[in-house]
């Protein structure tokens, strides 16, 4: 049961509490490494999704959508929406989690 919420701790009771969910955290996502399989992290999600890029080494469904996302999030770089396609085909964007 627990006797005091986050809200009510100190700074330095806070900090210690998340120094040590941070650490139980890394330590969970290290188990499930070394079991083969990832956590559901933000970053793994990130990574994940980073992966559809390779949708566009085979200009596979969804490459239109990613290649105008892409022309979106930089407006200002208007030749990254060839320039990414032909690095992804060329291998020099390769995926982070899914096998290549």
């Amino acid at each position: 049961m627990r006797t005091t919420g986050y809200s009510d701790m100190t700074e330095d009771e806070q900090r210690e509490y998340k120094r040590q969910r941070k650490a139980a955290d890394r330590a969970k996502a290290r188990q499930a490494a070394a079991e083969g399989n990832v956590e559901p992290s933000t970053a793994a999600i990130r990574d994940a999704l980073a992966d559809a890029i390779m949708l566009l080494a085979v200009d596979g469904p969804g490459s239109a959508q990613i290649t105008t996302a892409l022309g979106r999030a930089f407006p200002h770089r208007l030749g990254l929406t060839m320039t990414v396609p032909a690095r992804a085909r060329t291998g020099k964007l390769g995926p982070r989690r899914m096998p290549a």
